[in-house]
């Protein structure tokens, strides 16, 4: 007895002293992985001469099979004219690879292997290595997914050995970004007390400061309620109170006047408004329309000191200044990807409010792509159950593969790979924008960037073909499968166009569009075709 109980705890303290040693018993776990670049050469047809380091940390000989090591990379396409090594790297569309190991694949313990990989085109930062990484393991006819997460991309040779276009443009670095910026016109800085952004047209500024407190009132002309309940709210995150607000034209030091008018001399300019900051008379915001009552509400809220952003108080003070400012540009906007790395829509309001405090327009919102469908289609469910998710999958029956380094899971907590907006969520981002005078530009992708959709159709034809209705299997199909055309899209893909001569895909559209319509329509937004 007393033998057994001390092989028990001799064994317990193996146990234990094994774990403490940070030596895991599955090979994977001991398995860290490098990048490594060596060369672009442009002059040699393109070559760009990468390697992957396998590192084995474990105390054994690493000799898993049956594994491949799956990521993405953007740009880098595998030459097929290399010599045979321990492992291949294979193209599965778009910026999809995976790693391959040959027959043998070993490494000793505490040692390492190089893959050496030859690409057409070159690499140039490090935002161009592979990301995503994982392994994906076979046994007993099932998969494992292990997400790699000891990985290093090792640092870079120089930037001028790397810089395909020696002569012609020069890489950014810190020392030639310094250069740059020593360049800029001291004299376009304002070192005034009222910095605004952009730099208004006419700006002027005075003795004196004028106080806001609780006790201001906001008077505005009718139809601008909007501007008013906006200033308001903005007023209320410094002080904590909510200012008042009434309709009519009284002007006074206690009061700020929003109203409409004409501006000079910018009289044709909807977007034009002046400001005045008056220590006896009040502050006056007058616009040539609503929208540039607004744009003179954002240079109001600029005048406000950073103090009193940062901490909240009832009480604080702004600079008699005037100001006359009309934008340079009709078209003010941002491209927003949330096609390829979804935002969700906490993110996209919070851009909205970014937008209006530089007084920009539009937001060009980029809903689809090859790799992700990103808006509620009612009629259409499969477009976002399975073309607005991104997991390992090498048939994209039930979601698309990962990309720009999405990983193996359609889980939006880990990647942003995964993710739409719904009906509700987009009505109100329309809103949120149309409040603060922006315009959403809602932009789908066709007849090419089409993948996304492609899939979903499929999804949904396979399904009722399964069920026996080939009409409607048929009615929103995008492809034909007897097509036999050879493309090969620059983003990598062979498989990214819809077919235009089928009425399928029309009607696909047009449903769509209807769709987008009727959200605008009740979110009271401009929706222009």
């Amino acid at each position: 007895m007393k033998n057994g109980f001390s092989l028990i705890i001799a064994a317990t303290l193996i146990i234990l002293l094994y774990g403490c040693s940070g030596i895991s018993s599955d090979p994977f776990d001991n398995l860290s992985v490098e990048w490594k670049l060596y060369s672009n050469s442009p002059d040699q047809g393109g070559i760009c001469h990468t390697a992957f380091i396998f590192h084995n940390r474990g105390k054994k000989e690493f000799s898993a099979s049956d594994w491949m090591l799956y990521f993405n990379q953007m740009g880098a396409m595998p030459r097929k004219d290399v010599p045979a090594q321990a492992a291949s790297v294979e193209h599965l569309g778009g910026d999809f690879y995976r790693l391959v190991p040959a027959a043998g694949f070993r490494i000793p313990p505490s040692d390492s292997l190089m893959v050496h990989c030859y690409m057409r085109g070159w690499v140039l930062k490090k935002t161009d290595a592979p990301s995503g990484l994982y392994f994906v393991i076979h046994q007993n006819g099932k998969e494992k997914i292990l997400q790699v997460k000891d990985f290093v991309v090792s640092d870079f040779p120089h930037p001028d050995s790397l810089n395909p276009f020696r002569g012609m443009i020069t890489m950014p670095d810190a020392g030639s970004l310094f250069k740059e910026n020593a360049l800029i016109n001291q004299n376009i800085i304002n070192e005034g007390k009222v910095c605004i952004t952009p730099t208004p047209l006419q700006q002027k500024e005075f003795d004196g400061e004028l106080e806001i407190s609780a006790t201001t009132n906001i008077f505005y002309q009718k139809g601008l309620e909007n501007e008013a309940n906006y200033l308001s709210r903005q007023l209320e995150k410094i002080s904590g109170v909510r200012i008042g607000r009434t309709e009519g034209n009284k002007a006074g030091v206690k009061s700020i006047l929003l109203k409409t008018g004409k501006v000079l001399p910018e009289e044709n300019n909807p977007e034009a408004y002046h400001l005045t900051v008056s220590p006896s008379e009040g502050i006056v915001v007058e616009g040539n329309s609503t929208a540039g009552v607004f744009y003179g509400i954002q240079s109001l809220l600029r005048m406000i000191p950073l103090d009193a952003w940062q901490h909240r108080v009832t009480t604080f003070r702004i600079p008699a200044a005037e100001i006359t400012d009309a934008p340079r540009f009709a078209y003010r906007g941002l491209h927003f990807d949330v096609a390829r790395n979804f935002s969700n829509k906490e993110t996209v309001l919070k851009l909205i409010d970014l937008l209006a405090f530089y007084k920009l327009n539009t937001l060009h919102l980029h809903l689809t792509d090859d790799e992700g469908w990103r808006i509620e289609i009612p009629a259409l469910p499969e477009l976002t159950s399975i073309g607005s998710k991104r997991a390992h999958t090498l048939t994209d029956a039930n979601w698309l593969h990962p990309s720009y380094g999405s990983g193996p899971y359609a889980d939006p907590a880990r990647s942003r790979g995964t993710g739409y907006y719904s009906t509700r969520e987009f009505i109100e981002i329309l809103r949120y924008a149309t409040e603060r005078h922006i315009t959403v530009i809602p932009e789908i992708n066709f007849p090419g960037h089409a993948r996304a959709a492609i899939k979903s159709m499929e999804a949904r034809y396979r399904k009722l073909m399964s069920q026996n209705q080939p009409e409607k299997a048929e009615e929103f199909r995008l492809i034909d499968p007897a097509d036999s055309s050879i493309y090969f899209s620059a983003q990598a893909y062979n498989d990214n166009v819809v077919c235009v001569v089928r009425e399928s895909v029309y009607h696909f559209y047009e449903t769509v569009v209807k769709a987008l319509a009727e959200m605008y329509r009740q979110a009271g937004a401009p929706f222009r075709v």
